[in-house]
């Protein structure tokens, strides 16, 4: 790309924060982690971010991915105050500002929020250092420990000593296990990570059981999926508040 003598901002769509001590060797910038859907792909986007800050910088950025705006033409949408309030995030982190919004029928609300010169300007500071979290009441998440092995590879382990069990998810909903995932629903409540196997074919009466996709599934360190935490379905999980700065 380099030889062809045209710019070009190489963006590595890898969805693991073991991207991050490595990037710089391959791209520009970097997924770290699962797509930002919802306000849950929010808190769980900032929750990695927060740990990665000594890979993140000028030429070179963890890209915790786009901004989903409030305006209706789009599949994914926050709340006005919701996507206000990734956008000042992602202008801290400092991340790569990409919109995911129909431009078209981009809100005036929307519009303000994405021109505000002020805030594009601190996010495009020019000496591009990390913003750093300063203060949090969030739960405990995962910590990584990441390192550049000799030969260039990363290396990346996950200590979850502290963090909740997050049980497993059954569908739309999560419970400490499987036989808990269905209460009188039968069937329509066993999914997710579960199976469901009726007594004589019923959708009513039966057990849920851990399916064997999820009991193959690999530990966070091995797993090809994109990172992300299961648990973060529970509403509860994310009911804080935290604080970023930035020096300039």
């Amino acid at each position: 790309m380099n030889r062809t003598g045209r710019r070009i901002l190489h963006s590595i769509c890898g969805w693991q924060p073991w991207y991050a001590p490595i990037g710089r060797d391959i791209g520009h910038m970097w997924r770290v982690g699962a797509d930002v859907r919802d306000w849950d792909g929010v808190y769980e986007a900032t929750r990695i971010m927060e740990q990665l800050r000594q890979y993140h910088g000028a030429h070179g950025w963890n890209d915790p991915d786009m901004l989903l705006g409030s305006s209706p033409g789009a599949d994914l949408v926050l709340t006005k105050d919701q996507s206000r309030a990734q956008f000042s995030l992602w202008v801290v982190m400092p991340a790569p500002l990409m919109l995911g919004a129909n431009l078209l029928e981009l809100t005036a609300f929307d519009l303000m929020t994405y021109s505000n010169k002020e805030a594009v300007q601190i996010n495009q500071d020019a000496l591009g250092r990390p913003g750093r979290l300063v203060w949090s009441n969030c739960p405990a998440y995962p910590r990584f420990k990441l390192r550049r092995q000799l030969d260039g590879a990363p290396d990346f382990k996950v200590d979850t000593s502290g963090v909740q069990d997050p049980g497993v998810v059954c569908g739309g909903h999560t419970a400490p296990n499987c036989s808990a995932c269905p209460g009188q629903h039968g069937v329509n409540w066993c999914h997710g990570d579960c199976d469901w196997i009726g007594k004589d074919g019923s959708d009513s009466v039966g057990d849920c059981v851990l399916s064997q996709k999820a009991k193959d599934t690999p530990a966070p360190e091995n797993n090809p999926d994109p990172w992300q935490r299961k648990d973060l379905k529970k509403k509860e999980a994310h009911q804080c508040q935290q604080v970023w700065a930035r020096e300039l």
